[in-house]
């Protein structure tokens, strides 16, 4: 176990992606999320309709929001271990909606 987890990445790289569609936006993100998560998306949003779609892409397993971290939970200490991925840190829901959000942003300046 000690040996796989020296070869592990410390951290990783994902891509998220946002599709639009006259004033409907789709995100695309590389993982399940929980649902806070992806209200936070939605309410960030500059479009009308935000839809928040899931499992698109490279695989990260369960984004946990902070809540799961201090709870101990499935999502936040046994899913990245199991993807042989770097631990999660409790900002990683943060930094998924920042990034959402920066994408949805940059889409909805344009328009």
């Amino acid at each position: 176990m000690r040996a796989n987890l020296a070869t592990q990445p410390s951290q990783l790289v994902v891509p998220l992606a946002v599709l639009v569609l006259n004033e409907e936006a789709w995100v695309h993100l590389p993982s399940e999320i929980f649902t806070g998560i992806s209200d936070r998306i939605k309410e960030g949003s500059p479009f009308a309709l935000t839809v928040v779609s899931t499992l698109a892409a490279y695989f990260v397993g369960y984004i946990p929001d902070r809540e799961d971290f201090e709870a101990g939970g499935y999502a936040s200490t046994l899913v990245p271990r199991a993807l042989l991925l770097p631990p999660f840190t409790p900002a990683v829901g943060d930094t998924l909606v920042d990034g959402a959000l920066q994408l949805l942003h940059e889409f909805g300046e344009s328009e």
